[in-house]
């Protein structure tokens, strides 16, 4: 009993040398933790909850381990390689997606060519290569001269590598598996994304959306299966860090109408980019006043977000508020088809601050001044004590 305790712990003690990356384990360290107990290099451990945990797949998880320490593990226990882990994943699988050295992957397929075609839960080595921010093109390049076969081969989610690729951001290898069959720019996963849909979806560099759309014109204007192009995945779900990216969609938009734009940023209730909704406003005025098919302007929509969330409002979205109302200021007043103005909204709110307050009563006062100013004259009251009777009662 003692003795496989001393086994496991000797083999709990290599596996987190193996995990270490700062810094990581030279390879003398690993042959010392072996040399006291060799049977260590061929053990399986229960390891975060996976089963079937060699020390070859851990090593294969972390990127700064070296291909001598790798080339090590697979001479001391070759046919650890053959042992996959949850989710179908061999040490190749799990190698490429940590972007590990070419070296070590060329290695891997050395002593398994067969691994090289087999899939797991995120498909082919090339897809898991593809999906990793620290791969190198030169083993995008290996894997498909290796299989060509993979670059057609669909994830669960239907996803090709192409698709995947738009995650690991990098524009190299998302041009290289793009020109590599063009014909990829138009197959689509399960929910009906291009790559171009996965690229707006994401929140893709302009580099990206401009070097899928170079090669495929036409996926500007392909919908997916809820009818959006590139540009309203853009507006509804894109990190967007920089301008050109909607400026350049907007200016590629085909038969779609920009002044629908605000309405599909305020489509999903989440935080939004200001900075964006402004640029919108700026590029495309008419937004704000484009009613959608229940009547409703951009205001209501933002408005109805907070209804009865008041860390809607705490999370800035009244500075959207604040935006469109500078826009279109009547806007507050035009009813949808239920006859419900953005004002009656806002009245059943709240949360929302005493700056806000202030502010849309200032509002108030630049669109009825003119209105208060002729009653008070006409009747002779002060038009300080019209705004106390009027504005209580429009907000």
């Amino acid at each position: 009993m003692a003795n496989n305790n001393n086994n496991v712990i000797a083999a709990v003690e290599l596996i987190a040398a193996l995990e270490r990356k700062d810094p990581p384990s030279s390879l003398d360290e690993i042959r010392s933790i072996a040399s006291a107990d060799p049977i260590v290099l061929k053990s399986k451990l229960v390891w975060y909850h996976h089963d079937g945990v060699t020390p070859l797949r851990v090593a294969c998880a972390n990127p700064q381990v070296d291909d001598a320490i790798i080339e090590y593990l697979i001479r001391e226990w070759p046919d650890s390689v053959y042992i996959p882990s949850t989710g179908g994943m061999l040490p190749i699988h799990m190698a490429c997606c940590a972007g590990m050295s070419i070296e070590s992957i060329q290695r891997l397929a050395l002593h398994h060519p067969e691994s090289l075609e087999m899939e797991s839960s995120l498909g082919c080595p090339l897809h898991c290569a593809s999906i990793s921010p620290h791969t190198s093109l030169e083993t995008i390049q290996f894997l498909y001269e290796q299989y060509p076969k993979a670059i057609h081969c669909k994830s669960c989610r239907g996803d090709l590598p192409l698709h995947l690729s738009i995650e690991s951001k990098l524009v190299e290898v998302v041009q290289f598996l793009a020109e590599a069959d063009p014909k990829c720019l138009l197959v689509s996963n399960k929910y009906g994304q291009l790559p171009i849909h996965t690229a707006a979806y994401q929140g893709a560099s302009l580099d990206i959306l401009q070097c899928l759309a170079s090669l495929c014109p036409e996926s500007l204007q392909t919908k997916d299966n809820n009818g959006d192009i590139p540009l309203q995945q853009v507006a509804c779900h894109g990190d967007f860090s920089a301008k050109q990216v909607l400026e350049y969609l907007i200016a590629n938009k085909g038969d779609f109408d920009p002044s629908c734009l605000l309405h599909e940023f305020y489509r999903h209730k989440k935080r939004q980019n200001l900075e964006l909704i402004r640029f919108v406003l700026e590029k495309v005025p008419e937004s704000v006043r484009t009613k959608n098919d229940r009547g409703e302007l951009p205001l209501h929509r933002v408005i109805k977000g907070g209804l009865f969330n008041c860390s809607f409002w705490e999370a800035g979205q009244h500075l959207h508020l604040r935006a469109l109302v500078q826009a279109y200021p009547t806007g507050l007043f035009v009813p949808c088809r239920l006859g419900s103005t953005p004002l009656d909204t806002l009245k059943r709110s709240r949360g929302y601050s005493e700056d806000t307050k202030s502010f849309l009563e200032e509002q108030m006062r630049q669109i009825l001044g003119g209105f208060l100013q002729r009653i008070a004259a006409k009747f002779g009251v002060p038009e300080t004590v019209l705004e106390h009777q009027v504005l209580p009662f429009v907000l």
